[in-house]
């Protein structure tokens, strides 16, 4: 949690503010990925935003 807050050049406090636990700021961090990963593979292939059309190799 320092670490974190020391990278973003915030107190500890404030990071445990928002985050009780480091599982927390893990699960956060993943589904944000997630999330902009889709997003981008989205707007990259348009066979995702057509589920009846597959995409081909």
């Amino acid at each position: 949690m320092g670490a974190i807050a020391e990278l973003l050049k915030i107190s500890k406090g404030v990071v445990t503010y928002h985050f009780s636990q480091k599982d927390q700021i893990i699960q956060e961090l993943v589904e944000s990925l997630y999330h902009d990963s889709a997003a981008f593979m989205a707007s990259h292939m348009p066979c995702l935003r057509r589920p009846v059309v597959r995409c081909r190799k």
